[in-house]
């Protein structure tokens, strides 16, 4: 288990924040996005989802329909994803702080509230994306990982992929941690090691309560800093300071 510190080179490629709601009729998606868009440099798209028509005489049918709004601001290296039902946040990588994450998401999704309007938030929650590169050669994953893949004794030891995920319900919230074989570095030097870290709070929270969400986000980040820290080892610290 490594101790907490700040990692110059965090080898997190994807953290986002994901909010939950009943879903909300008649919103105008591209006004919001548009808004959500304004004084910054951003791509506007639209989400679709695959939907299934039922037939009496007939197999169903699938067809696609526009569900919300996808907005890259690329110099920035944010995502924002708006539909009926949800408020996405991304920020992608490189990821320096928390702050520089926390702070604009709920700029924006207080922006996004004048659309919303009242009722509760059923779900929040924090996902953090690593991806580890592990230089080779590499006789075994203990030396960077705390939760390594195991073989039995007798077995043949090598590995070429594997696969875990672990739910560990908190007081309040539930925590699900992934990790997986990914595949080598291009030019051979590494192998890729994704650790995806999500940490979930499934009660209501009133939507216009902004100083209640941030409270919870918070306390979702500390969860999410104890298992990433907890799954390396300090010689897996060292390759991100």
């Amino acid at each position: 288990m490594g101790k907490q510190c700040h990692l110059n080179h965090a080898p997190i490629v994807e953290a986002l924040i994901d909010i939950q709601f009943a879903p909300v009729a008649d919103m105008d998606m591209s006004a919001i996005a548009v808004e959500l868009s304004t004084g910054k440099s951003a791509s506007i798209s639209d989400l679709f989802e695959t939907l299934f028509e039922l037939r009496v005489d007939d197999d169903a049918l699938p067809y696609s329909s526009s569900s919300g709004k996808r907005l890259d601001f690329g110099v920035e290296h944010r995502v924002i994803q708006i539909r009926s039902n949800s408020f996405t946040f991304s920020k992608l990588a490189p990821y320096d702080t928390w702050e520089e994450m926390l702070e604009p998401m709920l700029v924006a999704w207080q922006h996004f509230l004048k659309y919303l309007g009242t009722g509760t938030i059923n779900r929040v929650a924090l996902r953090y994306i690593n991806v580890l590169e592990l230089p080779l050669p590499l006789d075994s994953f203990d030396r960077y990982l705390t939760s390594p893949p195991q073989v039995p004794q007798g077995l043949q030891q090598g590995i070429s992929g594997f696969l875990t995920r672990v739910l560990c319900p908190l007081k309040e919230d539930l925590l699900i941690i992934t990790q997986s074989l990914e595949r080598e570095a291009s030019d051979n030097s590494a192998v890729k090691v994704a650790l995806d870290i999500e940490v979930s709070h499934e009660h209501q929270l009133d939507r216009s309560d902004v100083a209640a969400l941030n409270l919870v986000l918070n306390r979702l980040r500390a969860a999410k800093n104890d298992a990433f820290f907890a799954y390396l080892t300090d010689d897996a610290l060292e390759l991100f300071k």
